[in-house]
């Protein structure tokens, strides 16, 4: 709206995600939920025609239901925040890791199927600043179907298609850096310092008590921090997060590990309350509470109506869902061991495995390397998990190869002239034979 852009949230996707739906449509606010719907369908239905072609028609459908009738995929995908275009495409590459997968690299033949490949590991990669977690071992999977030279051109054209986009197109724009992000980096290191302030503060040593109570004040320690989630803190009045940048990485860290070795208990305590909700199987949905039907405060008027008509309709289906569905339409950590365990029960330790078990190590790569930089309660940057693990459940657990005619190269005719040179040979065969 303004024309001016920082990659706080990555620009790319305030370009494509608001900036053309609010210009196709002359301004209309709407068009930035309305086109990431669209698209989410559209990724939702490919997967689903995906899981068909490799599988049978309840397992497609049941896989469909699951993602569109989940609470969660309802919840969020009417925020234009970047989890919906993160999981599209996320999405889109384990559907294409499956068709590759299926038809022994048959499916990769085909130039617009590298190209899409390429195109979406590079738009999940600069849409989410940590998504190289997902996007290079998915590459990977990939390029072990190509010809190396083939396999040399993708990688390339991945990796300089990320630096034209963060360069001369950021560049281009005049797009500022957000500059240093440790505080975010290390929200789990402050959370665990920050229980044993609040628990346990006489075991902390001066140096460590120095750090910390220099970011917030004992007393917002003491009244505002909720164990596990340093965001209670990090936005309080008074509180000056900046110094965590100032002190860096490797001293946060050496303090965490002090706070482990004089106060145990509350430092497992912050640990276990700041990265649970990747590897938890119980509890509530109050880590989903962000992405709550509403309208934040605005300069450009825009207000939260709602409709309640349509609004029972869903509560009816998820109260009904919840009842007996809860772990998996709300739990991330259910999905991730339904994955592991499927995995480590179908691996075979031979090369070939790894084209379908890297797909799934990238979900679990993701979901574990961003739990370590995690500065509160955000279990929405893991929505994507929801809807790629019956695509990568398939994946794992499905061993026979299918080749769609539409995925097979036609064998070429043999010429004449080939024949007639095959020819003597075939006569002096049917010489020695009749002899």
């Amino acid at each position: 709206m303004t024309g001016e852009y920082n990659n706080w949230h990555p620009v790319l996707h305030t370009l494509l995600g608001f900036k053309l739906p609010l210009t196709l449509t002359g301004g209309w606010a709407g068009s930035v939920v309305l086109f990431q719907l669209i698209l989410f369908a559209f990724a939702a239905a490919y997967a689903a025609y995906t899981i068909l072609r490799h599988s049978n028609i309840p397992y497609a459908a049941l896989s469909l239901a699951f993602i569109l009738l989940s609470p969660v995929t309802a919840a969020i995908s009417v925020y234009p925040w970047k989890d919906i275009p993160f999981a599209i495409m996320t999405l889109l590459a384990a559907s294409y890791a499956a068709n590759a997968y299926f038809t022994k690299g048959e499916w990769l033949k085909k130039r617009s199927h590298i190209v899409a490949v390429i195109i979406v590991l590079v738009l999940a990669t600069v849409f989410r600043h940590n998504a190289i977690l997902f996007t290079l071992p998915m590459l990977i999977a990939m390029l072990l179907y190509l010809k190396r030279k083939a396999a040399i051109i993708t990688a390339v054209c991945f990796a300089a298609a990320i630096v034209l986009i963060e360069g001369p197109l950021y560049a281009a724009l005049n797009v500022t850096q957000p500059g240093d992000r440790a505080e975010e980096m290390l929200g789990v290191p402050v959370s665990v310092i920050g229980t044993v302030a609040k628990q346990n503060p006489n075991a902390l040593d001066a140096e460590t008590k120095q750090f910390i109570y220099s970011v917030a004040p004992p007393e917002t320690w003491a009244k505002n921090y909720v164990i596990g989630n340093f965001n209670t803190v990090k936005f309080v009045p008074g509180t000056n997060y900046h110094k965590i940048t100032e002190a860096g990485a490797p001293k946060v860290i050496g303090y965490m590990f002090k706070c482990f070795a004089e106060a145990p208990k509350e430092a497992f305590a912050g640990l276990i309350g700041a990265t649970d909700m990747v590897y938890t199987v119980s509890g509530d949905d109050s880590c989903w509470s962000d992405v709550r039907p509403g309208v934040v405060g605005n300069q450009y008027h825009i207000k939260y109506h709602g409709n309640q008509t349509a609004k029972g309709v869903v509560s009816f289906i998820f109260d009904r869902l919840n009842t007996f569905m809860r772990w998996i339409f709300w739990y991330v950590g259910a999905m991730n061991l339904l994955l592991i365990t499927a995995a480590l029960a179908r691996f075979k330790p031979r090369k070939s495995e790894w084209k379908r078990i890297l797909p799934v190590l990238s979900m679990l790569m993701y979901n574990f390397g961003t739990m370590l930089v995690l500065s509160g309660d955000e279990i929405r940057l893991f929505y994507f998990t929801f809807p790629v693990t019956p695509v990568l459940f398939l994946l794992v657990m499905r061993e026979e190869f299918k080749t769609p005619a539409s995925d097979r190269k036609k064998a070429p005719a043999i010429s004449e002239k080939a024949q007639s040179d095959d020819a003597p040979a075939v006569d002096l065969q049917t010489k020695a034979v009749e002899n």
